[in-house]
């Protein structure tokens, strides 16, 4: 039901957009770690923590992607239970993005494990994802 809502409010052409920018950005550093791996001889291990340490650092900069700056909304959704990726880890990357001055918030969990948030709690979930979006997508459209 909530998925159905939440279709219908976001505009089809920056799904379309969002999607399509996210999978080129992966594809290209799997293409560039293959690569790596294969002309250079780097290890698969090594190649791998390069990647996360890559994106890491990539997903803090402001100009990740061209219609993205300081001010676009970031919203750290995580779980203080996850076993896959830990609640210390997304602190840390959720405050060094705050020192560079972006905009960001957090929605936290207790007690749901890795990527089952909106399962779990869509109501929540979706609520603080719409009104992410919708802050993101009215920058600059609001009266100061």
């Amino acid at each position: 039901m909530m998925s159905r809502i939440i279709s219908a409010k976001l505009p089809g052409p920056w799904n379309v957009v969002n999607r399509a920018a996210s999978k080129t950005l992966l594809w290209a550093n799997v293409a560039r770690r293959h690569l790596a791996t294969q002309v250079v001889g780097e290890s698969p291990l090594e190649t791998l923590q390069d990647l996360v340490v890559t994106q890491w650092d990539r997903l803090n900069q402001s100009d990740l992607l061209p219609w993205i700056g300081n001010h676009t909304k970031r919203l750290y959704v995580y779980s203080e239970s996850d076993t896959v990726v830990p609640a210390s880890m997304v602190k840390d990357h959720l405050g060094e993005a705050r020192q560079k001055g972006l905009d960001v918030s957090e929605l936290v969990f207790k007690d749901t494990s890795h990527a089952l948030h909106a399962h779990k709690y869509p109501e929540r979930y979706w609520t603080e994802v719409l009104r992410t979006w919708n802050d993101a997508s009215t920058f600059g459209q609001r009266e100061v």
